[in-house]
């Protein structure tokens, strides 16, 4: 598609720094290290998961802890499965989307933990899936240990109330080989904080104007770069968006 519009797309290429003159320097295997200067920015770097680190769970770091997307990464492109008995910690979109995918490969999901009182999908038919494929939901529940040195063998649950504090004589283990978290995304924005973009304190959020412009001018953003997560319909809007205030910038600035 982008060849129909002289497009150049550099694979397998990360950008190492972006500076306020609309210059990017970045580095691939065939170029090597290299500049590129625009007229305008669009950044969209995407999201990237939250590691184990955030949900202070006790235990070896044996093999067999990994991320949804990661599992999603080698079960959906590379046809290879990490595991054969899974437990899933949290229940948003991508968590379920993955214990969809597992069963359907033939992997046992042994439950999906949720530490508060409700499913966090935003998608109704995230929600329909649970039905669909018997996926065991347990929420109110927390893993608080892992067990196995080299390999994942099982983790400790239990039961917690509405304060999030545990409540005595609901633990329970539960074999598993995987442990797969999908604790939460958060924006990849810190090229643009190290320009000077503005980022919500609160929320860590990338501040965007209707047009999809950042507080730097010539600079616009859109998708999970903004805000960790959204639907798709919404992110392809906002592509569309920022993608038409990017052009009319740069005609209005020749």
């Amino acid at each position: 598609m982008m060849s129909q519009y002289s497009v150049e797309v550099k694979r397998d290429t990360t950008v190492l720094s972006m500076n306020k003159d609309k210059t990017l320097v970045a580095v691939n295997s065939y170029d090597g290290v290299f500049q590129v200067k625009g007229k305008s920015v669009i950044f969209a770097a995407g999201c990237r998961e939250k590691p184990m680190g955030y949900k202070n769970i006790l235990g070896h770091r044996s093999a067999g802890i990994t991320t949804a997307v990661s599992v999603l990464k080698y079960v959906n492109r590379k046809g290879v499965m990490p595991g054969r008995e899974y437990l899933i910690l949290g229940s948003g979109d991508t968590a379920i989307l993955t214990a969809r995918s597992l069963v359907l490969e033939g992997a046992k999901v042994k439950g999906i933990i949720e530490s508060s009182s409700k499913i966090h999908a935003v998608r109704e038919e995230s929600k329909e899936y649970l039905k669909d494929f018997n996926i065991p939901v347990l929420l109110n529940h927390r893993v608080v240990d892992v067990y196995g040195e080299e390999r994942v063998e099982g983790a400790k649950v239990v039961q917690v109330d509405n304060h999030r504090n545990f409540m005595e004589g609901t633990e329970q283990y539960i074999t598993c080989d995987t442990l797969v978290l999908s604790i939460n995304l958060y924006p990849e924005n810190l090229l643009g904080a190290k320009i000077g973009m503005e980022i919500n304190e609160e929320t860590g959020e990338l501040v965007v104007s209707e047009g999809m412009e950042t507080s730097l001018e010539g600079f616009f953003a859109c998708g999970t770069v903004i805000n960790g997560y959204d639907v798709i319909e919404n992110v392809l809007n906002q592509g569309k968006v920022a993608g038409t205030s990017a052009a009319a910038y740069v005609r209005n600035n020749n």
